[in-house]
């Protein structure tokens, strides 16, 4: 290995050590400096100086005047992806001291990434809105070739233009943070995600190592989300359609839809929830469902979809109903094979009825006591 070397392929240090009055008083130290993630993957925690001699340096032979060792034991691993200071020491029986430091690096991976949490509590999720500016930190035992840091936004596969993006990269002065790598943290405004859609993020960048970094992931989930502040639709009810039915009993046939996904669907009978559904199979940007209403004067039937955002639709919300989010129906029904009840459940009749009942009887009044003047 070479001081300042960048190491992609094979790694193998040799060390020898050799004295005309050799003494066999040396030490060999093998330090690294890694990225290893916490708990919850969002930070990260490194040492110094972790010595990893015992994993990579083997064991001494002896040569004449000295010692050699050889090590193939660089595992083509991401783990082994680091920076690591080789330092050997060997004092002479003249007690005459000499000593070399080399630092390299092994790079066969590329860059790492950690997420901050409101960036991994958004992936995989559906929003209404984006609310906080989202951080990735890249990690990479090398510097990133100038220009090479590309940051891409797609909106339900189109490329997002003229995104607003701040980046901070390690100087000369400040390389190597608090990893022990070099250290680039990107903030990426919430004002990229203002429109509905499906979003997904991608840091791609190539290090001096020759390695290319992309498609950056978390736990096997890509960075994507979704935004939507479409309310879903009640699309179709049939057996609605009158005030009054002559029934023991009536079923109600119902269609619900959102482009992006349902959560759940709430039916209301006089205000008391009697079907709530929350499964929907494969499919679930659309579901079809009934429920029966037995006999009863004036029942008030409504409905509630929520989908995978949280937008609610409420056929008791006028706003909704304006806004053509809920197939017309109506909402008060009763149900009766009693022809009276009917009678009084149909108000346009009942009280037209009692309007021309008392149209009559003041007629009649009015006829007797008309005649009762003109017999006098």
């Amino acid at each position: 290995v070479e001081n300042g070397a960048a190491y992609k392929d094979a790694v193998i240090p040799s060390i020898t050590i050799t004295d005309n009055y050799f003494a066999s008083d040396y030490t060999v130290t093998l330090t690294k400096n890694g990225v290893k993630f916490d708990g919850s993957k969002l930070g990260v925690n490194s040492s110094k100086s972790v010595n990893v001699t015992d994993t990579y340096i083997g064991k001494f032979s002896s040569i004449e005047n000295g010692v050699n060792s050889v090590s193939d034991t660089f595992e083509m691993i991401q783990d082994n992806d680091g920076i690591y200071t080789l330092t050997v020491v060997a004092t002479d029986k003249s007690g005459r001291t000499s000593q070399e430091v080399v630092n390299f690096s092994v790079n066969r991976f590329g860059s790492v990434y950690t997420f901050d949490e409101n960036l991994v509590s958004l992936m995989g999720s559906v929003n209404t809105e984006i609310t906080e500016d989202i951080k990735i930190t890249e990690f990479n035992p090398n510097r990133l070739l100038a220009d090479s840091i590309e940051i891409a936004i797609t909106r339900d596969g189109a490329l997002v233009d003229s995104i607003t993006v701040s980046k901070t990269e390690a100087t000369t002065e400040n390389v190597i943070g608090e990893s022990g790598w070099y250290q680039y943290d990107y903030v990426i405004s919430k004002d990229n995600f203002a429109n509905d859609g499906l979003y997904v993020i991608t840091v791609s960048s190539k290090d001096e190592a020759g390695n290319n970094s992309e498609n950056i992931t978390y736990d096997q989930l890509s960075i994507r989300f979704a935004v939507d502040t479409t309310k879903p639709e009640v699309v179709k009810i049939t057996g609605l359609s009158k005030t009054t039915y002559d029934a023991n009993s009536i079923t109600v046939s119902y269609e619900v839809y959102d482009a992006v996904g349902i959560r759940e669907v709430r039916v209301f009978l006089n205000g008391n929830v009697i079907q709530t559904i929350t499964e929907f199979g494969d499919d679930n940007t659309a579901y079809a469902g009934s429920f029966v209403i037995e006999e009863g004067i004036d029942q008030h039937i409504s409905f509630q979809v929520v989908d995978i955002a949280g937008n609610v639709v409420d056929s008791d919300n006028p706003d909704d109903v304006n806004s053509g989010k809920i197939v017309n129906f109506k909402d008060t029904v009763t149900v009766s094979t009693n022809v009276l009840i009917r009678w009084y459940a149909n108000k346009t009749a009942f009280y037209g009825s009692i309007i021309a009942a008392v149209v009559v009887i003041v007629g009649i009044v009015a006829f007797v006591v008309f005649r009762k003047k003109k017999t006098r």
